[in-house]
């Protein structure tokens, strides 16, 4: 298996149960602030989401470019 591969998988996967972890705890304070179940909690997510492809568009944070500056670094830093 390819390390960068594996590397690109577990931050993607450590991302998503972050994300998962916010919207619960979302639910969880507006559920103990005013004991009702908040369904419009959908709308300030997908907000966010979009939110944050705004963000990762306007950094260039394409997986290509990711690999492109680990295998320069590792270029610069390990000889051969």
């Amino acid at each position: 298996m390819d390390w960068l591969f594996f590397g690109e998988i577990s931050l993607a996967d450590l991302a998503m149960g972050g994300l998962y972890a916010f919207i619960a705890l979302g639910f969880v304070i507006i559920y103990k602030a005013i004991r009702v179940i908040n369904f419009a909690i959908g709308e300030i997510m997908m907000f966010a989401a979009y939110l944050f492809l705004a963000f990762a568009g306007g950094k260039n944070l394409s997986p290509t470019e990711i690999e492109n500056t680990i295998k320069a670094s590792r270029a610069n830093t390990c000889p051969r």
